[in-house]
């Protein structure tokens, strides 16, 4: 019954549910318990019995270990498809009596195996269940159960002591009221944690779990989602990411998300959790794991390439983690994942952190390696991707900043190894149309100036007479002297508006004409001044100067 998906199973009546229970402890007592002190239980289950007798037995009969071990093994087997079964199971006690029976019988390998399989089972069974498993102190329980000397010595035991820890913290997390009342009763999550000894914990136990886990079936699968889904809940705390990356979390990460490549849950929760950390500093603590963590990230992207929010979440970890991470393997893994980036993009156009990540991590990677893969990024259409971000997102400041920096640096790797195509590609996609709209659209926004200038100094320098034309007939002489006007005192914007107005200005009579008529030169001058020291404004002040006369 156990091994059955929920919503195949059919509605019980009681007389089916007792014989269940009644097969399953028939079925258990003809086996030797390894380590008990009995040879056999016998079946007291009768077809009429239903699950309130098996409670009670649990119940009344605490001293014996045959009662305690059926009533479990009743419990773990018992289907609760029906809400009546839940309120007999929940009234009765049914969660209080499996959590003393644990307690109880610590070293007994049989009745562990039982009562893991018990609490795993009510920790499916509604939203109450979890609930009063926590109040039982269930999570402190099974930490001992699976620290046992029993439990150490058999691993497939111990598995089965983590699924169970997994599940009711994974269960407890799916509500808020779960959640707050977990936060206030386990340690592992209460900031107090910080200063406690670092005993064996939640935390420790749900990453052993992890690493010990192999690639297996289905079940196998679902036991890692509930993994994932409690180590989630225990980084929503800064005490319990701090936990986290003690017991060596981000390793565990990478072991469930190359077992279970195909597991959208384990992926998603993965990627969630690396989020969590990475705002307490792992990058920094965890170095190369998380890179190996960001290579399985993108790869995920690829399998659930249609998932919108699969992709926001990896686009965000892996602009989160390589903004602070200058790794020289970075641009390597980007350059193989370039294509997977872009189709990222392209699925989510209205997802503002998918295309501001996604700018960003390709500039980046045109910036390191652009010699190598320019003509390759202008091919499969980097250039259009960013306008399309643009277009798409016009009240967005980040997007708008991160495109046109990627536009620029594209452009520029364009101009350095010749690729003549890369101008005329973002010219068709109605790049100079954005470009005026970004700088009207935030003329009091310096990032926004400078990059938009920037950018318009790369489309504008050699460029082709339609491409020239096109900057002209849209004004941006003008647009270029408001935005140096409005940012007067910011030497990157003065920079960048020079060099705009110097790539309009060369060797383009109109250009010239339509530039000195918008006030480019006294703006040149007031700049040269105000700016003695910037490079970057002295040199394209002087050519422009140089231009002009």
């Amino acid at each position: 019954a156990r091994s059955a998906p929920r919503e195949l199973l059919p509605t019980c009546t009681m007389a089916t549910t007792a014989a269940m229970l009644a097969a399953a402890a028939a079925a258990r007592s003809r086996c030797s318990l390894a380590g008990g002190t009995r040879a056999s239980v016998a079946a007291t289950a009768s077809p009429e019995e239903d699950i309130r007798r098996v409670i009670r037995r649990l119940s009344n009969m605490t001293a014996r270990l045959g009662p305690q071990y059926e009533g479990c093994a009743g419990i773990a087997a018992c289907p609760f498809v029906s809400e009546d079964l839940w309120n007999r199971a929940l009234k009765g006690g049914a969660c209080e009596a499996v959590i003393a029976a644990l307690l109880r019988f610590p070293d007994d390998a049989g009745l562990l195996k039982e009562a893991f399989a018990a609490t795993s089972n009510l920790a499916r069974a509604g939203t109450e269940a979890p609930l009063r498993l926590l109040h039982a102190s269930a999570p402190s329980a099974l930490l001992v159960a699976t620290a046992s000397a029993t439990c150490r010595t058999q691993a497939e035991l111990r598995r089965a002591g983590a699924r169970a820890l997994a599940q009711l913290v994974g269960a407890l997390s799916t509500t808020s009221n779960g959640l707050a009342e977990t936060k206030a009763s386990v340690p592992d999550f209460a900031e107090l944690a910080e200063e406690r000894p670092r005993e064996r914990g939640i935390a420790e136990a749900l990453v052993e779990a992890l690493q010990e886990e192999e690639k297996g079936s289905e079940e196998d699968g679902e036991f890692m989602g509930s993994c994932c889904r409690a180590v989630l809940a225990l980084s929503t705390t800064r005490a319990g990411r701090r936990r986290l990356l003690e017991a060596g979390i981000v390793g565990a990460l990478a072991v469930a998300q190359g077992n279970c490549a195909e597991n959208y849950e384990v992926q998603l929760r993965s990627c969630l959790v690396l989020l969590q950390l990475l705002a307490d500093g792992a990058s920094a603590e965890s170095g190369n794991s998380m890179l190996d963590a960001l290579s399985a990230v993108l790869r995920a992207m690829e399998c659930f390439s249609s998932d919108c929010e699969f992709l926001s979440a990896g686009c965000s970890f892996a602009y989160a983690l390589l903004v602070g991470h200058d790794s020289a393997g970075a641009p390597k893994m980007l350059t193989t994942h370039a294509s997977t980036i872009l189709a990222a993009m392209t699925v989510a156009p209205d997802d503002a952190e998918v295309q501001r990540s996604g700018c960003w991590l390709l500039t980046r990677l045109a910036t390191a390696r652009g010699a190598e893969v320019g003509g390759e990024l202008t091919m499969q259409g980097v250039g259009e991707a960013a306008v399309a971000a643009m277009k798409a997102l016009p009240e967005s400041v980040e997007v708008q900043i991160q495109a046109c920096n990627l536009l620029r640096a594209l452009l520029e790797v364009a101009a350095a190894e010749g690729i003549l195509d890369a101008r005329s590609r973002v010219f068709r996609a109605d790049g100079c149309s954005v470009l005026a709209q970004a700088l009207q659209r935030f003329p009091a926004n310096a990032s926004v100036s400078s990059s938009a200038c920037s950018t318009v100094a790369a489309l504008a320098g050699d460029s082709q007479a339609d491409v020239r034309t096109a900057l002209l007939e849209a004004r941006f002489s003008d647009l270029l002297a408001e935005a140096m006007r409005a940012h007067s005192d910011d030497a990157v914007v003065q920079g960048a508006g020079l060099s705009a107005m110097l790539g309009l200005s060369t060797n383009c009579p109109e250009g010239r004409s339509k530039c000195i008529a918008a006030c480019a030169f006294e703006l040149t001058v007031q700049a040269l001044q105000a700016h003695p020291n910037e490079a970057s404004v002295q040199r394209a002040g002087w050519q422009l100067v140089t231009c002009f006369v």
